[in-house]
This record gives C-alpha cells, sequence and structure tokens, in this order.
C-alpha cells in the first residue's frame, strides 16, 4: 500500500522520470506530464501544487520555481537555465535544417526529437530529426535529405567524433508504417516530447492518433501533443519517381551500410539508427528511483 493519495503517486513518478534525467520541472511541466493520473474527476494545476507543497514535502523540493526530488542537488536547476541561450540557439538551427528538406516532396513531416526537443541539452549535442515518407519512398527520400544536408556540411557522418549541431536523421517512417510496437513509458516519453516543425497531408497527426496508446501513460501530453501539432499543408506529394527508384536506392544504401551497422533497425519502410538503446536502462534506474520513494511498483 503506498503511503501516498493516488495523485500523490502519480506526481512522484513523474519527477521520478525527469530525476533520470536530472531535469527539474516547472509547476506547468509537472501537472502536463503526470504519468498515471487519477482518472476520477477533473485535475487542476492548484490540485498537483498542493499535493507538491503539502503531502509530498518530505521528498520534493522547490529551487527557484523548480520541482525536483530532495535527492537531487539543486545545482541543476542553475545549469537548466544556463543552458536556456543554447537550447534556443539550436532549435533556430534545427528549424533551418528542417526548412530546408521542404524541397524533398516525399517527405511528409520533420519532426525534432532528443535532448533538444527534451529540453534538456549541453553544449556539445548533436541535433536528431524524425523524418515521416510518403509510402513507397522512404529509401529515396532519406538519399535526398542526405544530400542536401551533406551540401551544406550540416550531417553528422557515421563515426565522427565533432558532432556539435550536427543534424543526425535518426529515424525514419514510412507512412504506412507509424504504429509504434514498443509500448513502455520511455517509448510514450520519446514521442509525445518529440515536435513536429512542419507536416505534409496530417503526417505528425496520423503519427499521433496511430500511437494513441501513449495516452495509458501520459493522458495529459498527449492531448497536449495532439493540439500542438502545426498546420498541415495538404498537397499531392510528387511520390512517383521516388516509388521507381525506391528499390534501387534502398539496396544500394543497405548495400553501403553493411559493415557499419551496430544495433540500427533497417527495414523497407522503417530505418532507426540508434547505436545506443537507452530505454532499459532509462526504465531500470526509474523503477528503483520509485520504489526507494515508497511508490508500489509501475505497471509500466
Amino acid at each position: 500500500m503506498s503511503k501516498f493519495s493516488r495523485l500523490g503517486v502519480s506526481v512522484v513518478k513523474t519527477l521520478a522520470y525527469a530525476a533520470v534525467f536530472e531535469f527539474p520541472l516547472r509547476l506547468e511541466e509537472v501537472a502536463v506530464r503526470l504519468i498515471e493520473p487519477p482518472s476520477e474527476g477533473r485535475l487542476k494545476e492548484k490540485d498537483v501544487k498542493r499535493v507538491l507543497e503539502e503531502e509530498l514535502g518530505k521528498v520534493v523540493k522547490k529551487v527557484q520555481g523548480y520541482y525536483l526530488l530532495r535527492s537531487m542537488d539543486g545545482g541543476v536547476v542553475k545549469k537548466r537555465k544556463e543552458m536556456s541561450e543554447v537550447l534556443e540557439r539550436k532549435r533556430e538551427l534545427i528549424e533551418q535544417d528542417a526548412n530546408l528538406l521542404r524541397q524533398v516532396q516525399t517527405i511528409e513531416a520533420v519532426v525534432m526529437t532528443g535532448s533538444v526537443a527534451a529540453g534538456n541539452v549541453t553544449v556539445e549535442d548533436d541535433l536528431d530529426l524524425l523524418l515521416i515518407t510518403a509510402a513507397g519512398c522512404l529509401w529515396w527520400s532519406r538519399l535526398r535529405a542526405v544530400l542536401l544536408l551533406n551540401r551544406d556540411a550540416r550531417r553528422r557522418r557515421p563515426g565522427e567524433t565533432e558532432v556539435t549541431d550536427k543534424v543526425c536523421l535518426n529515424m525514419l517512417m514510412s507512412r504506412d508504417a507509424l504504429f509504434l510496437d514498443r509500448h513502455d513509458l520511455y517509448t510514450a516519453h520519446e514521442l509525445v516530447q518529440a515536435i513536429c516543425l512542419w507536416q505534409r497531408n496530417g503526417a505528425c497527426s496520423e503519427l499521433l492518433k496511430e500511437n494513441s496508446w501513449v495516452g495509458e501513460y501520459l493522458p495529459f501530453w498527449y492531448a497536449r501533443s495532439l493540439q500542438d501539432v502545426p498546420d498541415s499543408r495538404d498537397e499531392n506529394n510528387r511520390a512517383w519517381l521516388g516509388r521507381q527508384m525506391e528499390g534501387m536506392v534502398r539496396t544500394m544504401q543497405q548495400v553501403y551500410m553493411q559493415g557499419r551497422k551496430t544495433k540500427e533497425l533497417v527495414t523497407k519502410n522503417r530505418a532507426m539508427f540508434h547505436p545506443e538503446d537507452r530505454k532499459e536502462r532509462v526504465l531500470e534506474v526509474y523503477e528503483r528511483k520509485v520504489e526507494e520513494l515508497g511508490v508500489v511498483k509501475s505497471k509500466f
């Protein structure tokens, strides 16, 4: 039996997950990011604030307007504030790169992911992008995107050690393969914290709707994400050439990748370039934190 109320448990889980990344949260962020909140009634920020400051005073502290677990060093608040200018500059750069990729008609959405989307950056971080492509044109779209970014020396190349502000096309998904098979808290977080920079034909909206299971983990954040997608440009994509060339360019790229692959997932309609999968480690640390705080082990 937990020593906290149901809302208290949800708040503790939310701060524990943020603590894995040493990331303090403002009140409005805690309220939106609640993990498995109580379903009865309508929650307001004042309810969350009351729980934070009255019920959870022994495990939570407030530093300069940010909430974090008492076990965390208050210096993380200073770090987050100091990184605000770095974050703003990186987001400006990534938006420029996203606009460059509008030239590729078979790309239907560009989505900011990773540390820049999460707002938890360091100066040395690269810039992660997810591309959604027209069905049957994933590898054609990737080839054209790589050529554009290489032309402007913007792409992070395999094996490159100096990656600051370089673009990493770490995930590509075909429009007919948007459903994510891994259903867990980590994947849910990665999806809702991603920021859609632009979309054609409702591609970002469809990605979220195809993965409505995220709402079981993060219902308020998922609902906010559905509202925050940019307006869609409805266009007749010029995919006929891409579909004609797809088989050949896919074979060329996959042959080139042979011998360079580590843990990447590469298929006909999906490419995920993640040399280090952090999911297991993140969830392991998260579960340990919530158990140490006296919360019943998460079902997630």
